[in-house]
């Protein structure tokens, strides 16, 4: 007896010494489970799942299965599973003994994403595309820019593709993949050109007679034309929106411009004989630089407004302008969006008559100086990569674009003040990466380069 006494103390002895009281008092178990992806067939690989207990606080990660497993656990254990863009239900489970079907349920979280689209005008500037219609794939449901060309969604899950649309535009990137939260999905609008269509009409006098050698003039840069012996005039390859005025000297006309942006063929105007000892002609220019004939500002609105004309004519690209059969005083007013003149207005009469010299200074609001960068963007093995967005931002708001040729060059003018030149779009088969990740300019500069890798 007492020698089974001193071997049952012995064998306690030798425990103890080996693993301590967990060896006698707890047994370890093990653990296992699958994480699948709601409404799927699919499992979710890469899941953290945290394991905390008093025994125990690590990590563990599913497989390419969405497989997990833990052995030689003890006592009471929470697991908690974790991966950005997901939601797990329940959100965490309580274990203290075996489980091989320890599972949970994953869906994609939602968040929230936006951006903005723009167009660039004729002067480089970005300007907002109002009721643009935002789509997403996975059939959430759609959104529509506002007023400044932002759109936004905070209810989308998973990996979402999204794409504008909006007749008379195409857009880069044509879509962009998402799938967690982001501010700038941002897309650049280019206005599809318009058909060519026709115009024509007749000018009468006030007893219905055709009056001819009346020129008929159009702006945007499209050449004008004279009516014929009966006061008939015709005009063909016009695109988009263009403005028709008549002119002849010694007349004034009703009405004296037309708008048209699609075929019309019965465009008529009236013709009023005035004195023509009253009536005059000025011409001028608008430029950047007064010193400097070649710098005109094409396509400025020159508004002229009196007691018997309300009109406008437009510069041509070499910022030049003209208008004929004035009569009495006029106040001639440049316009342009985002552009100052000097002087604001030149009030003109028949003194002016023949006058050649009207000439406005333009300047962009707040700049000094309008220049222009250029540079590339080449991988590490010194290929010029094509197909790259650059954007140009000035206090955190994108104020133009450009996009790599198939050498990799680019070049954007009209640029003014302090800009960050950032690359920002690649084509879909780059991870990309920018050496720098953007560059300051306030002044012309021809090496405005970077490197992807």
């Amino acid at each position: 007896m007492k020698r089974r006494v001193f071997l049952l103390i012995f064998i306690f002895s030798v425990l103890l010494a080996l693993g301590g009281c967990d060896h006698i008092f707890h047994y370890s178990y093990s653990i296992e489970g699958v994480i699948s992806v709601e409404d799927t067939e699919k499992t979710l690989a890469d899941v953290s799942i945290h394991l905390e207990g008093e025994n125990v606080d690590e990590i563990i990660t599913t497989d390419k299965g969405g497989k997990f497993q833990a052995t030689r656990l003890s006592g009471e254990i929470t697991l908690t599973p974790v991966k950005n863009g997901w939601e797990f239900s329940p959100g965490s489970r309580t274990v203290s003994s075996s489980d091989k079907e320890l599972n949970f349920m994953a869906s994609p979280a939602y968040y929230q994403a936006g951006g903005r689209i723009t167009y660039e005008n004729d002067q480089g500037d970005p300007k907002p595309v109002s009721e643009v219609e935002v789509f997403f794939s996975g059939g959430f449901e759609s959104v529509t820019t506002d007023d400044s060309g932002y759109w936004t969604s905070g209810d989308l899950r998973g990996t979402v593709k999204v794409s504008p649309g909006k007749e008379g535009y195409t857009f880069y990137p044509s879509e962009v993949e998402v799938s967690e939260a982001k501010e700038d999905v941002n897309f650049t609008a280019t206005v599809i050109e318009a058909a060519d269509y026709s115009v024509g009409g007749q000018v009468t006098t006030e007893d219905g007679q055709g009056l001819a050698g009346v020129e008929i003039t159009f702006n945007r840069g499209f050449s004008s034309v004279e009516t014929g012996s009966q006061g008939y005039w015709h005009k063909e390859g016009l695109k988009g929106e263009v403005k028709i005025s008549p002119a002849l000297e010694g007349y004034i006309f009703d009405p004296n411009e037309e708008v048209v942006e699609e075929e019309d063929l019965d465009i008529n105007f009236e013709a009023t004989p005035v004195d023509i000892e009253e009536s005059y002609s000025i011409s001028g220019a608008v430029l950047r630089d007064l010193d400097d004939e070649n710098s005109g500002i094409p396509d400025v609105e020159i508004k002229l407004e009196g007691e018997e004309i309300d009109t406008s004519v437009y510069t041509g690209s070499d910022g030049r302008w003209s208008k004929s059969d004035l009569v009495g005083p006029v106040e001639v007013t440049p316009q342009l969006e985002d552009w100052v003149f000097k002087p604001s207005l030149i009030t003109v009469h028949y003194d002016f008559n023949n006058k050649d010299d009207i000439l406005f200074e333009g300047t962009p609001k707040d700049i000094h100086e309008i220049y222009e960068v250029s540079g590339f963007v080449n991988n590490l093995a010194g290929e010029g990569i094509p197909s790259i967005l650059i954007e140009f931002r000035r206090d955190g708001e994108v104020i133009g674009t450009a996009v790599t040729t198939s050498d990799g060059d680019w070049t954007k003018e009209r640029l003014w003040g302090e800009v960050k030149v950032v690359p920002w779009g690649t084509p879909p088969d780059f991870d990309e990466d920018f050496a720098p990740e953007e560059y300051k300019v306030n002044g012309p500069d021809g090496n405005v380069n970077f490197i992807i890798y």
